[in-house]
């Protein structure tokens, strides 16, 4: 559902559908969240002023149902799934959210309030954490971060010729499958976020690490540390 109200399918959806269903959120659709989790957390989103997953869930379940069961939403939520795992694929940052100076995890948060009920002896910690006073340097991280991966693609450009041939394509069909599923799947059902990326994009690195250490047995001319067979080359 927040997707869906991300993606702006389920306003359209609802222009229409409210005069037949009058459904519980039907009074908020014209003030409908911009993103997913605004309207998951928000305490002034529909979501949770009509009484939270647990009541909307059949309501939900129906909508979404009755969504993906006509024909003329297909292109545009698919249209809305490719675009958002384009935008996704390109988001390597760790994460954006904690650049902004005013965004900390104190009262009210649901990081302090479960902090609170299970470890109350940690909010002292929790409070004075570089990241609830803005000392966090994400931007030098994410700096690194960036770097790592460019010399990282740059390696495995570089090397892809003098590993054994089949190691390379398997290896770079299997990552490039598992970064796409991974951006289709969280930006189609879930948001379009820094940190929903860069969570499998250091596996280039990891990669480009295993073509360095292929690279210097064929220059050392030694062995593996863990023997292959012939064959699997």
């Amino acid at each position: 559902m927040g997707k869906l109200v991300e993606s702006g399918v389920l306003k359209t959806y609802l222009d229409k559908a409210c005069p037949v269903y009058n459904y519980g959120i039907c009074p908020y659709k014209d003030s409908l969240e911009t993103n997913a989790w605004g309207f998951v957390w928000d305490a002034s989103s529909p979501l949770n002023k009509t009484g939270g997953w647990e009541a909307n869930r059949k309501e939900y379940i129906h909508i979404i149902s009755d969504i993906i069961s006509r024909p003329k939403y297909w292109p545009f939520l698919m249209f809305k799934s490719g675009e958002a795992t384009l935008r996704e694929l390109v988001l390597i940052n760790i994460d954006g959210l904690f650049e902004l100076p005013w965004v900390k995890y104190l009262k009210d948060s649901p990081p302090y309030e479960n902090v609170s009920k299970y470890y109350p002896h940690e909010l002292n910690e929790l409070a004075s954490s570089k990241q609830n006073v803005n000392a966090l340097d994400i931007k030098f991280m994410d700096s690194v971060y960036f770097i790592v991966f460019i010399v990282a693609l740059l390696i495995v450009i570089l090397l892809i010729g003098v590993t054994p041939k089949n190691f390379q394509i398997i290896s770079v069909i299997f990552l490039l499958i598992l970064v796409v599923l991974n951006a289709f799947t969280t930006a189609t059902f879930a948001n379009v976020l820094t940190r929903l990326n860069s969570r499998v994009i250091w596996l280039i690195p990891v990669v480009s690490s295993i073509y360095i250490y292929e690279y210097l047995m064929v220059r050392l001319k030694l062995s593996p540390i863990l023997p292959m067979k012939k064959d699997m080359y």
